[in-house]
């Protein structure tokens, strides 16, 4: 087709018309190569959320594509929503970075960390300095045992049937002796 490579899909083809032909490659394009991608993105995200319906996973794909490209000939009124953007449409679907993480020494060996509700039913709390991730239902942990005067870091994510973005990581020193 006129298009080439650009405009179209490179996928598998078979040139027989009642029965099985010869193996082959080709560039086509409309919906024959666009719904396994839409399909397999709609995978993805029941894979993170698998309460999603249809209509929710049909917005989400919709509101997370990309615009058709100038000179293309397509508009929202002709070819669709626009461009499937996959990455978006998941990342969409994953919950929200927990807000506002802090951090308060609460003596020379210990420190407090807190962060904002997201809903999430449990939070990976996540120490860059030392120490394994800790899956909690609370949103907030105190770290004890920890030595003095020294600096500790750490980020949080809220968590689903997959894990959502890290916050910002924020560093808290505990007291000296």
């Amino acid at each position: 087709s006129a298009g080439g490579p650009s405009a179209e899909v490179y996928s598998t083809f078979n040139s027989g018309l009642q029965s099985p032909g010869a193996d082959s490659y080709a560039y086509d394009q409309g919906t024959s190569m666009a719904a396994p991608h839409v399909a397999a993105a709609a995978s993805l995200m029941l894979s993170i959320d698998p309460s999603l319906s249809p209509a929710q996973i049909k917005q989400l794909l919709q509101s997370t594509a990309r615009a058709f490209p100038a000179g293309s000939g397509c508009s929202t009124s002709i070819c669709g929503a626009g461009l499937l953007d996959a990455a978006a449409a998941v990342t969409a679907v994953l919950p929200p970075a927990p807000a506002g993480l802090a951090a308060a020494p609460m003596g020379v060996s210990s420190i407090t960390w807190s962060w904002a509700d997201s809903g999430a039913s449990s939070y990976n709390f996540q120490p860059s300095t030392g120490g394994a991730a800790i899956n909690i239902a609370a949103i907030s942990l105190t770290q004890v045992g920890l030595a003095t005067n020294t600096a500790y870091g750490a980020a949080v994510a809220a968590m689903g049937a997959a894990p959502g973005p890290l916050s910002a990581t924020v560093t808290a020193y505990t007291l000296a002796a």
